[in-house]
């Protein structure tokens, strides 16, 4: 959960997993011309979704869903009061739907900060892990878009205008300030409280079968809009009460609940120190802190690069990594080996991994 960066630690892992290799950044050969890892290649978000939903759609062994919606037609501050983007990603090793043994699945879910949360509840704690996940992907497509082909998906602006009203797309509260802030508020009874505010994790993640959660706020929001440490408390203990087990315990095994650090140079990133704080006091069985920040100091340079239009230094960055997106990679492989037990890589991992103990 969390910002762009988060999607595109989803994508790159998600891709890998249904291409067999690590996906290209800024250059033409992946795999039709563009890279999915920059919305900046598509002139615009409803191509964006449509194009990497259908490139981790690959037969029988990997299947994606894209609950994603922003009006192409308006500006940010008028399409943030709609948008929403809740991605979940399907590998079956074995080609087979029936398998949940062997299958991995991920989720992106967009998470702003204090921004509401958004999305069609169903198809995210309700897509079946068999083979009727095909007919009712189908059919919500129908009921959300009825003028669309059968196989229309994801949502876009083609479909705004026509998607009904009595479809629900806030889910429950996690990070509004109002309710969630003071967890748990002293003025009201604490169990109340906690039912109220652990809603999402509760009825969203839970229900989705979650086994563990790594989040940021990065470009959008510091930790203290949402209530610093008492906003960490309530989703730790929301973690032990409502998530899965992980399959396989081992020796790497990560907590349930991972906070991502702030790419370099981005407004909060010195609000990482909250949840850095949270782990040293706490202890890293409560919360794990993923030291990421010098892994994605290049992404800062790129995008700095990007802005001043400055194509010799853009083009010296991309030819320093040509063949990856080094900081999807390195941060994905230093969570595939503690948190994923039936996935393989090709590439290999040190032992030391950027976690905070």
């Amino acid at each position: 959960m969390g910002d762009s960066l988060s999607r595109y630690f989803y994508l790159d892992l998600a891709a890998f997993l249904a291409h067999g290799k690590w996906p290209m950044h800024f250059v033409s050969q992946w795999p039709e011309g563009r890279s999915f890892l920059s919305e900046k290649e598509y002139n615009s978000w409803s191509w964006f979704y449509q194009d990497s939903n259908r490139q981790l759609n690959r037969g029988s062994h990997a299947m994606e869903v894209c609950d994603c919606f922003r009006n192409d037609s308006v500006g940010f501050f008028e399409f943030i009061q709609d948008m929403f983007e809740n991605r979940h990603f399907r590998y079956m090793p074995n080609g087979n739907l029936e398998d949940t043994v062997n299958d991995v699945r991920l989720s992106y879910i967009q998470w702003w900060g204090t921004m509401p949360m958004r999305g069609h509840r169903d198809i995210s704690v309700k897509l079946p892990r068999n083979k009727t996940a095909v007919t009712f992907l189908k059919n919500w497509s129908k009921a959300l878009c009825p003028q669309a082909p059968e196989s229309f998906w994801p949502l876009s602006r083609n479909c705004s205008d026509q998607r009904p009203d009595i479809h629900e797309i806030d889910f429950p509260a996690f990070a509004e300030k109002e309710i969630c802030a003071n967890f748990p508020a002293p003025t009201l009874q604490p169990e109340t409280q906690i039912n109220r505010c652990q809603l999402f994790e509760k009825d969203i993640l839970g229900a989705m079968g979650a086994t563990h959660l790594m989040l940021n706020t990065g470009w959008h929001a510091g930790l203290e809009h949402v209530g610093g440490h008492r906003f960490l408390d309530k989703i730790v203990d929301a973690a032990a009460k409502h998530f899965a087990p992980t399959p396989s315990p081992s020796k790497l095994q990560l907590p349930s609940v991972i906070w991502r650090q702030s790419t370099q140079g981005s407004v909060f990133e010195s609000h990482d120190k909250i949840a850095l704080n949270y782990t040293q006091t706490q202890g890293y069985e409560q919360l794990a802190f993923f030291a990421v920040g010098e892994i994605t100091s290049m992404l800062r340079q790129i995008d700095t690069a990007w802005r001043k239009n400055d194509s010799r230094t853009l083009q010296q960055l991309i030819k320093t990594h040509p063949t990856s997106w080094p900081a999807g990679k390195h941060v994905n492989l230093s969570t595939v080996h503690p948190i994923c037990r039936t996935c393989t890589t090709k590439s290999t991992i040190s032992s030391s991994t950027p976690f905070v103990r």
